[in-house]
């Protein structure tokens, strides 16, 4: 679903929204969503005063700053380039974990993660016009914000529920966005039904709502570095949904880089797999 957001997105602002006030939307129509829904499951929306500043940076690195970053970095490089940046999350998690969890990986999770790229090479193409440093750059600080993201939402998932930390994390990201969109001229009467119910419902309900909860605990029960590798599928979803949904053009080199993506993932989690399992024998004898 991400990674049709790329799909959703052009065809909210080729209507007329701008950038933050749409992803306003999307997380106006997340946070719509997502309270009700901790009330349905009698999920605790009670957090303390000392969760708030945890829960704002959240917000901030997964959302405001991020989206400010990528936003800026794609007016100034190619949307390929900067999909190959964004691809390197995973790398920079890992190191992240390296760094402050003295997690080393393995060589097969380096094997899979530089097989990865690979594959997200050929899914986006090579075209390196119309870059520029500065966009380099920006992107790559798109790429330390959602790693900033993950280990803040690793912390606070280990004491609160996941679908409170997504919820708070949606409102705050929300409050955060509302002074960006008066920076915005947008043509709010000539906004079409279709734009609409891009923004709202699929990015707002599914991309910014669902995404997210699935995405928080998937950082919940493996770790944010096999988790992040999975936002590779993003190039994939893209093309897919690109040809159906918008008829752009397909070619054989994505079909295989397509599968590439896919036989890294099953290098990178394969390890992990049997160790849970050689854990879970261990315990049980």
């Amino acid at each position: 679903m991400w990674g049709l957001s790329f799909v959703g997105s052009k065809i909210a602002m080729s209507a007329g929204l701008q950038p933050f006030s749409l992803v306003m939307l999307r997380f106006l129509s997340a946070s719509v969503f997502l309270f009700p829904l901790a009330l349905l499951t009698k999920t605790s929306l009670k957090i303390s005063i000392r969760d708030i500043p945890g829960l704002f940076l959240i917000a901030l690195s997964g959302t405001t700053i991020y989206f400010f970053f990528e936003l800026n970095g794609l007016k100034r490089a190619s949307a390929a380039t900067a999909s190959l940046i964004i691809a390197l999350i995973p790398v920079f998690t890992m190191l992240s974990e390296l760094i402050f969890h003295r997690q080393k990986p393995t060589a097969l999770q380096w094997t899979g993660t530089a097989v990865s790229l690979f594959g997200v090479w050929l899914v986006v193409g090579n075209n390196a016009e119309g870059n520029t440093l500065s966009g380099l750059l920006l992107m790559l600080c798109a790429c330390v914000c959602w790693v900033i993201y993950g280990e803040l939402t690793n912390h606070m998932i280990k004491r609160l529920p996941t679908l409170t930390v997504t919820c708070w994390q949606s409102l705050f990201s929300l409050l955060s966005l509302i002074p960006l969109c008066f920076t915005e001229d947008v043509p709010w009467q000539s906004v079409t039904a279709d734009a609409w119910i891009a923004a709202c419902v699929f990015l707002g309900l599914i991309c910014s709502g669902i995404c997210y909860i699935l995405y928080n605990n998937s950082i919940a029960v493996i770790s944010t570095g096999r988790t992040a590798i999975f936002l590779n599928l993003n190039p994939i979803a893209g093309v897919i949904g690109s040809v159906i949904i918008l008829h752009e053009s397909f070619t054989l080199i994505q079909a295989a880089g397509g599968l590439i993506i896919l036989i890294s993932l099953f290098l990178v989690n394969r390890k992990a797999t049997g160790q849970t399992e050689n854990s879970k024998n261990q315990a049980e004898g």
